[in-house]
């Protein structure tokens, strides 16, 4: 492609042996380096490519380059060999697949019968199943099933499972009674009866032990003795045409699976491990709630964040620079291994990177990978676990060429799940995916002959609450909070029943084995046990411990309990009491049944992290974002606890509490914590606290702000990414310095990655960087990822002899709720009318009541952007609101005819004062005589002046100079200027582009002090501009903004612009 200048091709690579060959679309593209020299890069041979041959699945490909006609152009083509597009095919036939599924198993009376006795949920069975076939997709893929007895292990069928279907059929046998169930549960889940054999009569062929769980009887049914009647057609409905099915085999069979571990930019046309995890995170049952619901973090983001990770964790704890750690984590490097004995034994520099590591480093920083310990407190399907692992097995297996090791990747990968990775997250069915995930990770690397057992992950990847260490029932608050010096009571004897008694298994400090050595010693011995006996037993003695634990500090609460009851009290707080006992009751009752945890522990079962560590290295996350009001539950379980009671803020999400828990309770000093957020929170009124904390405890490493580019396919709103660490540097200012990168466009395919974004030295097209020492403002708002270098040099010059609006100067627009009547309430309600008034009436409206003279008095005039320009009224409003306040309450029987109007909307009323009153009705003074009214939200500033009565919802502010006693026409013309636009976009909050001009951005805009020889200069310029509003003629607009530049031009002068600063000010803004 060089030779030629040809920078787009298509190439076909043939395998040397065998019948395999690879369609690749190639690329190459020129990039400049950091040296300023030109080269190309060109794309993977596997990014856009289709694996084919004689045993490929042909259909994706048959309909993206066949059926789909003649190719268009370059970006046709270049669609046609998108993994995105086989991402959402795949995941709707499966979602499919499991709906289909999951239908069927509830409407089967008999599978009710047997799914209540087990106490079996349909939608895990149903998903545990389809896992399970998957899964054994990619066993097929390795050979790993069906190998004849003398032969090799991975000499296998490629199409075991539905060649064992067709026998089935043909043998009036039931698939899943007379085959799966034999294959997960009595092949993949047993050790064979003879040593080093994996010969299976049942099959008459091989089929290894896998042992981990996934092939274990979901809640230990008996399988062998329950007939459960799955019918053939549900794996296919078409098996004599199965191409033209909707069965789960037929659907799968369709697609190649790949045991290829993929990055960003090496991505085949084919269902991989990583998209499996994407598939599965969407039929979370949450996600379920919400449609397809992604909040999946896309491979390209995890990539980037676990190597940024890594690179902080290595230069955090080696005297070794950023460059050569990023070599490392990236591979960024040549090897020429003829010189490495010659460079090893100098010590010598090399040229052009080559061997930028030599041994002396190399081992230190393998040992701090090997050693490395790593969570994520929201696992969902294992995202970043799975990331971690890979990007740690590459590094080390890089450096493996300067140590005395020489692991295969295989044993990389072993080593690492069991001594470095930890996962927690509420929801059991992601925990399930998680473990999975790693299991798929093992196997696509697994080479050895012999196959290994899986290992056992479920003290790994943990069901729980991340949040609390406390066990909430009602309004009593347990405390779990667990360290490693409790003890268990002597006499406590591990495998009894702890039900039975209330004052049983207290713990008490006794010279007995500690919790967290029992633990430790019994997770490390579970992670490698395959015995299936063996490992129930001990499984048994773990819990039991936890068991323990929960016992008795819900027996403490019992006993205070009721020592409460017994004193003089009232009927009504002994009936409140009672009612707490029972539910703590009932509380241990269900955790007996489903041990599902509304809690975390985290002291109690990694313990080896704290005692060894004191936190862990690294905490990384996209956790959950949601407010109060999507699920209030989730934040009152928090609020009551010591936790939440110091770190609640109204107004807050979710996930700040996944912040502050990992920087106090995760973490030690050198922990870096890096997150996936929503943008908000760097300046929400709802984030004070956070803010505060961040400033006082941690430090920003790096800022990434996407700004309006959309991360997640559903999630909404703007996203950053944070590199946080808690190793703050009080002495040098250059330590506390962030990174702060502001990413306005992101190219797709191989043109632009986010490495090469954010690791180029310099901005780019798009792409803004810089440091910053002071990143907060004086009242702590995260100000600098909104801005450039630039624009902070003028900020403190514009603040010089600047006086500031007063809080009473400010009011807020009234809360209505409902205006008038919507869709949504004509959905409920039929009889209402979409578009009818319910607190905001139209002028015939008004005079279709019939008011009296007191409700002509409560009906004032309401005014939206409708009636207004961004610098005066200029349409009188025909809109009126009943201004339902206090008083008007207070004296409702003045308004007769207005409270039967309201009586018919009775039924939709939100107001905290329904059915009559508005929500918040705000002071009165501020709607009335003179005034401001400030659009919020907003692309331009709009500060309208207003005189009279004029009522506006919370979609305005409004300035009367109540304190400050400021002339509101130079306001107005201020505040509309090009330099106001500046401040508020670069110093205030943005929504996005959009402004968002709120209370404090007003109280903190520099208002210059004029004389009144200058204050009349802006009066004369506003008022031409209020006549010209007026009239309307046709050069009105044109003669509009030649008075806005006046006005400009009178701002830039009173602030002491030079011509420099106006520039920066116009670029800006443009």
């Amino acid at each position: 492609m060089k030779q030629r200048g040809q920078y787009r091709a298509l190439f076909v690579y043939i395998a040397s042996e065998g019948s395999d060959w690879r369609l690749s679309l190639m690329m190459m593209d020129p990039k400049v380096n950091e040296k300023g020299r030109v080269g190309v890069d060109f794309s993977n041979p596997k990014r856009y490519s289709y694996f084919l041959g004689e045993n490929a699945k042909t259909t994706t490909p048959q309909r993206f380059l066949i059926k789909n006609g003649k190719v268009k152009d370059f970006d046709d083509l270049k669609s046609r060999f998108a993994i995105e597009v086989v991402d959402k095919e795949f995941f709707n036939s499966y979602k499919q697949l499991f709906l289909q599924l999951n239908q069927h198993l509830q409407e089967d009376h008999a599978f009710k019968i047997f799914a209540e006795k087990q106490g079996i949920k349909t939608e895990i069975f149903a998903k545990k199943l389809l896992g399970q076939i998957v899964f054994i997709y990619f066993l097929q893929r390795k050979g790993w099933l069906g190998a004849k007895k003398n032969e090799a292990i991975n000499q296998g069928d490629s199409h075991f499972l539905r060649n064992q279907l067709t026998k089935c059929i043909s043998d009036g046998k039931n698939y899943y009674n007379d085959c799966l169930e034999y294959l997960f549960y009595d092949c993949l889940n047993k050790k064979p009866e003879k040593a080093a054999s994996f010969y299976r009569a049942h099959f008459d062929c091989q089929i290894p032990f896998l042992n981990g769980g996934l092939f274990e009887p979901i809640n230990n049914y008996d399988w062998e003795n329950e007939f459960l009647n799955i019918p053939n057609e549900i794996f296919s409905d078409n098996p004599e045409h199965p191409e033209k099915g909707k069965g789960i085999l037929d659907i799968f069979d369709l697609y190649n699976f790949t045991v290829d571990e993929n990055t960003p930019d090496d991505q085949e046309v084919s269902v991989d491990p990583e998209m499996l995890g994407k598939v599965f995170e969407n039929l979370l049952e949450t996600n379920i709630r919400k449609g397809s619901g992604s909040y999946y973090t896309p491979r390209e983001i995890v990539h980037y964040m676990c190597k940024e990770s890594l690179i902080n964790y290595l230069t955090s704890n080696i005297d070794i620079s950023e460059d050569k750690a990023r070599m490392i984590i990236t591979r960024d490097f040549d090897i020429n291994f003829e010189d490495v004995p010659k460079v090893m034994a100098t010590k010598s520099n090399t040229p052009n990177k080559s061997l930028a590591i030599w041994e002396g480093d190399t081992k230190e920083l393998s040992n701090l990978l090997k050693n490395i310990k790593i969570v994520d407190p929201a696992c969902g399907s294992g995202a970043f676990l799975v990331g971690m692992l890979q990007q740690i097995v590459m590094a080390r297996s890089l450096m493996q060429e300067y140590t005395d090791e020489n692991l295969s990747d295989y044993e990389l990968k072993k080593q690492t799940i069991q001594n470095c990775i930890y996962g927690v997250d509420i929801d059991p069915g992601a925990i399930d995916i998680a473990k999975l995930r790693l299991w798929l990770s093992l196997v696509v690397d697994h080479e050895i002959d012999d196959i290994e057992p899986l290992p056992n992950l479920d003290y790994k990847i943990m069901q729980g609450n991340s949040l609390l260490e406390d066990l909430v029932v009602g309004d009593s608050v347990i405390p779990l909070k667990f360290n490693g010096a409790n003890r268990l009571d002597g006499r406590t004897k591990e495998m009894k029943n702890l039900f039975e008694e209330e004052k049983q298994g207290i713990l008490i400090p006794d010279k007995s084995e500690t919790l967290a050595d029992k633990l430790e010693k019994y997770h490390n011995q579970y992670f490698l046990i395959n015995d299936p006996h063996e490992k129930k037993i001990l499984k048994n003695k773990i819990d039991d411990i936890e068991d323990q634990l929960i016992q008795s500090k819900c027996n403490e609460e019992l006993v205070r309990l009721k020592e409460q009851a017994t004193n003089p009290v009232n009927s009504k707080k002994i009936t409140k009491i009672i009612e707490q006992q029972m539910a703590i009751r009932g509380t241990l009752d269900q955790w007996k049944k489903d041990h599902l945890r509304p809690f975390f522990p985290w002291k109690l079962h990694f313990s080896d992290v704290f005692r060894d560590k004191g936190g862990f290295d690294v905490v990384i996350a996209n956790p959950p974002y949601f407010v109060e009001t999507d699920n209030s539950s989730a934040f009152q379980a928090v609020k009551i606890t010591d936790f939440g009671k110091r770190y609640y803020e109204g107004r807050m999400d979710f996930f700040y509490f996944f912040i502050e828990k990992s920087s106090i309770d995760l973490a030690h000093q050198k922990t870096i914590i890096s997150f996936i957020t929503t943008n908000y929170w760097l300046t929400s009124n709802g984030a004070k606290k956070l803010r505060d904390f961040t400033k006082t405890f941690l430090k920003f490493v790096t800022i990434i702000n996407f700004n309006e580019i959309k991360i997640f396919d559903t999630a909404q709103g703007q996203h950053n990414l944070v590199f946080i660490s808690r190793a703050k540097n009080k002495l040098k200012a250059v330590d506390n310095a962030t990174n702060v990168i502001l990413i306005d466009k992101l190219k797709s395919g191989n043109e632009y990655y986010l490495d090469d974004l954010c690791n180029n030295s310099s901005s780019c097209e798009g792409v803004i960087k810089y440091q910053i020492n002071d990143l907060y403002d004086d009242n702590n708002h995260l100000i600098a990822i909104q801005t450039n270098p630039e624009a902070l040099q003028l900020k403190k010059k514009l603040q010089e002899n600047c006086i500031n609006l007063d809080n009473e100067d400010i009011g807020n627009g009234i809360d209505i709720l409902q205006e008038n009547v919507t869709k949504k309430h004509n959905d409920l309600y039929p009889e209402l009318k979409i578009g009818e008034g319910v607190f905001v009436l139209s002028r015939r409206e008004v005079e279709n009541l019939g008011l009296n003279e007191n409700e002509y008095k409560a009906i004032k005039p309401f005014y939206t952007m409708d009636n207004l320009s961004r610098y005066c009224v200029v349409k009188k409003s025909n809109y009126f609101l009943i201004y339902s306040n206090k008083l008007f309450l207070q004296n409702l029987s003045l308004y007769p005819n207005l409270k039967k109007h309201l009586d018919k909307f009775c039924y939709i009323m939100t107001s905290v004062n329904k059915p009559y009153g508005l929500n918040r009705p705000r002071d009165e003074y501020y709607f009335t005589g003179e005034k401001l009214l400030v659009l919020r939200m907003t692309n331009e500033p709009v500060f309208s002046y207003v005189i009279g009565d004029s009522y506006v919802s919370r979609t305005f502010l409004i300035i009367k100079s109540r304190k400050t006693r400021l002339n509101l026409k130079y306001l107005s013309a201020l505040f509309n200027s090009k330099l106001a636009k500046f401040w508020f976009y670069n110093f205030g909050k943005r929504k996005g582009k959009l402004l968002q001009i709120d209370k404090e951005p007003l109280l903190h805009f520099p208002i210059k002090k004029i004389d009144k020889k200058v204050e009349s200069e802006f009066v004369s310029i506003f008022d031409n501009i209020v006549k010209l509003n007026s009239a309307m003629e046709v050069d009105t607009l044109k003669n509009i903004k030649t008075l806005e530049d006046k006005i400009d031009s009178l701002v830039f002068k009173i602030y002491e612009l030079d011509s420099k600063e106006i520039q920066i000010i116009k670029e800006s803004i443009n």
